[in-house]
């Protein structure tokens, strides 16, 4: 994993774990955990979107008024069940490998943008696919 990202990560609080499991952002255990199965490249990349994680839901006024779904389906979970909170669900995990990108380019971590975008996509189809699906909720992203 690249120093300066993990200093980074040190730094905002959190512990970067490598683990045999997906990628997640773990707030409340104030863990960043990336599939230790990955190549270096794709473990970078995906740990740049959890921290992208991070950073959209570091001001929590803000997250409140663009994400209004997925706060509601905190404090009621049949919200969850609507499409409006799966499509929220997906406009987080974009902005999250937008923010990802941005950080790498201010915190100067050589990444190639066309290779970052291209893993991406590959992730956030599958989010794509769970958002139409009429079995949805058969699916499990630990959310």
């Amino acid at each position: 994993m690249h120093k300066k990202l993990t200093d980074w990560i040190e730094k905002k609080g959190f512990s970067y774990e490598e683990e045999r499991r997906d990628c997640l952002y773990e707030p409340n255990e104030k863990k960043i955990i990336v599939n230790k199965k990955l190549n270096k490249e794709n473990k970078l990349y995906s740990a740049l979107h959890e921290c992208g994680h991070l950073l959209v839901q570091k001001n929590i006024f803000s997250y409140e008024k663009r994400y209004k779904s997925q706060v509601a389906g905190l404090i009621d979970k049949r919200k969850c069940r609507s499409l409006r909170w799966r499509i929220d669900f997906l406009k987080e995990e974009y902005d999250a490998w937008d923010r990802g990108y941005k950080l790498a380019k201010r915190l100067k971590i050589p990444i190639d943008r066309e290779k970052y975008y291209n893993y991406a996509s590959k992730c956030l189809g599958t989010y794509c696919r769970w958002v139409i699906d009429k079995d949805w909720h058969k699916w499990d992203y630990n959310h």
